[in-house]
């Protein structure tokens, strides 16, 4: 028997209008959609999809948010097993993901040891949050010889803020508290759920409080951030 071939599909950002023509493709064309579990109440991913996966076989892989790599591994490993079974079955599988694949992205690691037990693979490109963010917020990501810095907030050890060019801050959690301290004064603006219904837009991150959602993504200006 053929095997199948399996996708790691980028869904956008939220708003099910930003599924690009070759994301609903291929969507429509697997028998089995994938998707990864976190421990939350709601898969996002299946929901800004449910157009394209209404009425298909769904499998859905644990990928808890821990920092224990072994135990990592091993949630990645029985996810690859699973969709492994139905790719032998000669099933196509499309491991769907918010934002694009590429870009923290837990499908990856599945990719990667599906890949390497020798199965068809391919990468479909999704909208990312930050575009869809800096959409958002009317403004641009990078001009001219700007650099663009992607950063997972939560990351330590290194003086991110003093880099020259756009600072995207995504993952942020509960460190955004500490981030905004950080950022006082500096023109960065935030926005919380990007596209989604509940979108929020902040102008200004210094004028947040609390602990907004973990769908929350800041971006502090070149111009605004000691550009010379």
């Amino acid at each position: 028997m053929e095997r199948g071939k399996f996708y790691a599909v980028g869904v956008g950002p939220g708003d099910p209008e930003l599924i690009t023509l070759k994301a609903a493709a291929t969507m429509k064309k697997c028998q089995v959609i994938a998707a990864a579990e976190s421990g939350g109440a709601d898969n996002i991913a299946l929901k800004i999809a449910e157009e394209y996966t209404d009425g298909k076989e769904i499998v859905i892989c644990d990928m808890p948010m821990i920092r224990d790599e072994k135990k990592l591994n091993e949630f990645h490993d029985a996810s690859a097993e699973k969709i492994a079974r139905e790719l032998d079955c000669g099933k196509d599988v499309a491991f769907i993901t918010l934002g694009d694949p590429a870009v923290y992205s837990s499908v990856m690691y599945v990719f990667k040891r599906i890949k390497e037990r020798g199965y068809e693979t391919e990468i479909v490109p999704g909208i990312t949050s930050f575009s869809a963010a800096a959409a958002a917020l009317k403004t641009s990501l990078c001009e001219r010889s700007e650099p663009l810095h992607i950063i997972p907030a939560s990351y330590k050890g290194e003086d991110f803020d003093s880099l020259k060019g756009t600072k995207v801050y995504m993952k942020s959690g509960k460190g955004l508290p500490e981030l905004r301290e950080r950022l006082k004064g500096r023109g960065a603006m935030m926005v919380e759920n990007a596209t989604m219904e509940n979108e929020r837009i902040y102008e200004s991150f210094d004028d947040t409080e609390g602990t907004p959602g973990y769908f929350s993504l800041v971006i502090v200006p070149a111009e605004s951030g000691g550009e010379e």
